[in-house]
């Protein structure tokens, strides 16, 4: 999934139109976290439970040069020659959680609840491509 493929437009996940350089590299971090249903029930007075869902994606992009822009749709010209490298990495997994607290200290309107959390990750999608070469100078136009 490149950066544009997104069913939602790339205005709608913060950040996403931002470079972040590093080591003298642009790079971009596309990411989403999109919580999904969730249901928390008082058992008797003290214990409470509760059950969530959440959706994790995220996509880089980096390498030298021009490569990036051109691969997320800028026009860019490609002419810079020289050793360049390109790197594409997306992962995607849902998480499941299971909660649980009790009631420590009940003080009339102020109380403490303690309590703990598992969760369970299940990769739903992985990838990753990665290029090195050389690059030419362009042909001049005939």
């Amino acid at each position: 999934m490149l950066a544009g493929a997104s069913s939602l437009g790339l205005e709608t996940i913060p950040f996403s139109k931002t470079n972040i350089r590093l080591g003298g590299v642009d790079r971009r971090i596309v990411q989403s976290n999109i919580r999904g249903p969730g249901v928390m029930l008082q058992v008797r007075q003290q214990h409470t439970v509760a059950f969530t869902t959440r959706y994790r994606s995220e996509l880089g992009i980096q390498g030298d040069g021009a490569l990036p822009g051109w691969f997320r749709g800028e026009s860019t010209p490609l002419n810079q020659p020289g050793n360049k490298s390109l790197a594409i990495s997306a992962d995607a997994f849902a998480e499941y959680a299971f909660s649980y607290a009790v009631s420590a200290l009940n003080l009339d309107k102020h109380f403490l609840k303690v309590g703990g959390t598992y969760k369970l990750l299940r990769g739903l999608q992985t990838g990753s491509l990665a290029a090195e070469g050389k690059w030419r100078e362009a042909a001049p136009a005939p």
